[in-house]
């Protein structure tokens, strides 16, 4: 009876452990990140890729800003330098580090590296602190004026962050001149009691 009482047991604590969710698959998603400046900010996480989109309230361009986020189980001010391979889903060390410092055999070099304390995660924020804390609040959908500004940065570099970060197609339609009709509608008919 003990036997079965202990194996139950470890069976359960087995399964309650497999089925906590890892840190970064916590953070997949779209984000809206609170800042103490008057910044409007959104974060794109996708797998241990991140897009960034920052604008100012009445500014029409924006700041588009690739960065690979994961976890390390060693001090990356250690050895001066991380590997891409060696991010993972949790670990002791939370790193965020800017894609353009990636060389071509993805790795990252840097004299010092930022390792913020990871706060915590579910299904509605984040929290992150780092020089300055990062407070994020999941969205279910970027707005439309940082898609505009993501397809206006696609086409200007030939990037494709829709694509890749939204998994959506979108398109520009041009046209000389058009016509809207509008239709009226008596409410009273709709309306009616039966």
């Amino acid at each position: 009876m003990k036997r079965i009482l202990l194996v139950t047991a470890l069976f359960f604590y087995v399964l309650t452990l497999y089925a906590q969710t890892k840190h970064l698959d916590c953070m997949q998603g779209i984000w809206k990140s609170y800042r103490e400046d008057n910044t409007i900010e959104f974060l794109i996480i996708k797998n241990f890729n991140v897009l960034t989109i920052g604008y100012e309230p009445g500014d029409s361009k924006a700041v588009l800003y690739e960065s690979v986020v994961g976890f390390l189980d060693y001090n990356p001010n250690d050895s001066g330098m991380v590997h891409y391979s060696d991010l993972k889903k949790e670990g002791r060390y939370y790193v965020e580090l800017g894609r353009c410092e990636m060389d071509e055999d993805s790795i990252f070099r840097d004299s010092y590296f930022i390792t913020p304390d990871f706060g915590e995660c579910d299904s509605t924020s984040f929290f992150v602190e780092n020089p300055r804390p990062i407070e994020c609040t999941r969205l279910k959908r970027l707005p439309s004026r940082a898609i505009r500004y993501m397809y206006e940065k696609d086409k200007k570099s030939g990037s494709n962050y829709i694509a890749e970060y939204l998994g959506i197609k979108v398109a520009q339609v041009k046209v000389e001149k058009s016509t809207i009709f509008i239709t009226q509608c008596s409410y009273q008919n709709v309306f009616k009691k039966r």
